[in-house]
């Protein structure tokens, strides 16, 4: 998958969630803690994908993306009990660690089509 179009992907995601929270819909705090996580997911593909594409002229955009992503990172942490715990069953079995399974569903990229 090109870079672009996981940008897209996750500016989509953002957006969506950000749409309803101006449309004064009330969100869950699982979505509100994954719109702080697509936002910092987005700024870290972003640059990364500066930092791989480095030219100079981009280095104040870069520093403007780097700061954003610092700045999600405090969000993040204080979103933290919105995720689901981990249960341990025994020492062979886990659960899943992260946001409900739905939601994790829908963070996950799609099975690309077999060929």
């Amino acid at each position: 998958m090109s870079t672009s179009k996981v940008i897209s992907l996750l500016k989509d995601g953002e957006d969506d969630l950000n749409r309803k929270l101006k449309r004064g819909e009330n969100i869950l705090p699982g979505e509100e803690a994954v719109l702080k996580r697509l936002t910092f997911w987005k700024y870290f593909v972003i640059v990364l994908h500066k930092i791989q594409m480095f030219e100079k002229k981009n280095m104040d955009a870069l520093k403007e993306d780097l700061k954003v992503l610092f700045h999600s990172v405090s969000p993040i942490k204080s979103s933290l009990h919105s995720g689901t715990q981990a249960v341990v069953t025994n020492q062979k079995h886990r659960k899943m660690v992260g946001f409900e399974y739905l939601v994790n569903q829908k963070l996950l990229a799609s099975t690309p089509p077999s060929t």
